[in-house]
Order: C-alpha cells, then sequence, then structure tokens
C-alpha cells in the first residue's frame, strides 16, 4: 500500500468466527471515513469472500490474515496477505452467471463477484505470502 497511508491494519485469525469481529471493526471504520452504504457493504462482501477462502482452503494454520486498509478522497484500498498455500483466484477461469445451470461449474461465483464490485483487483505472491488487492472508488455505485 505504498501510494497510500495505511490507516487501518487488523489480524484475523484462521477461524471463520474472528470475521464477524473484523466486520464489526472494519463497519467502525467504514462509518469514521463517511463512506456510502452500499461501498460499505460491497467492501464487506469482497473481504468477507477472500478472507473465507483463505480460511477454508489456503492451509495457513495458525499464521493470522492480515488486512491492511487505506482511505483517501477517491478511492479504498484493501490488500489481504496470507502465509498459506500459493494461489491466485484470478488465475482461474471466471464462471459465466448466465450460463444454464446445468452447464455451470462449481465453484468461483464468489470471485466472480469481487471483481464485479472493485475496480481493480489483483493478486501476487510475495516471498512466502499471498497478497490479493483491491480498490474501490469511493463514489462508483454498485
Amino acid at each position: 500500500m505504498s501510494a497510500l497511508r495505511q490507516e487501518l491494519r487488523l489480524e484475523v485469525s484462521c477461524n471463520l468466527g474472528d470475521l464477524a469481529r473484523a466486520t464489526e471493526l472494519l463497519d467502525s471504520f467504514w462509518r469514521n471515513h463517511d463512506l456510502d452504504e452500499d461501498v460499505q457493504a460491497d467492501l464487506n462482501i469482497a473481504i468477507e469472500e477472500i478472507v473465507s477462502n483463505v480460511i477454508r482452503h489456503g492451509e495457513a494454520g495458525e499464521r493470522p490474515i492480515v488486512l491492511l486498509v487505506g482511505v483517501d478522497a477517491e478511492e479504498v484500498r484493501v490488500e489481504i496477505r496470507d502465509a498459506g498455500q500459493p494461489f491466485n483466484p484470478l488465475a482461474h477461469a471466471m464462471p459465466d452467471p448466465g450460463a444454464p445451470l446445468e452447464e455451470r461449474r462449481g465453484g468461483g461465483l464468489g470471485i466472480f463477484m469481487v471483481t464485479q464490485m472493485m475496480d481493480h483487483t489483483s493478486y501476487k505472491r510475495e516471498g512466502e505470502h499471498n497478497c490479493f488487492r483491491m480498490t474501490r472508488s469511493r463514489t462508483r455505485k454498485s
């Protein structure tokens, strides 16, 4: 998050129950920065999707998932770092939500939703960490 001063750093244990605590802290942070409710909802859904996938599939063990969040006048930036197995969710084929149900493959809808709700998403493996980054304009409507 080099271009934006880090404003919030959260550690989430690799336990789905800890997501509720993180969401409460994020909700307070969003309100303190006067984020539109639709933007807040999109950010929460995207963060919960990525973090829950790390918890369920990332094999990070006891190492926490780190969220770095920054807000400026134009956008919100979120970085989610974990020490799990290397995995780039953006490298897999996105599902076609318009395809008939019997033709859809399982999985992938969550990351598809994230890419639709955010303005930019990226993944990079940095050393021993998966780094998923996303940005969302403060003014774009859902």
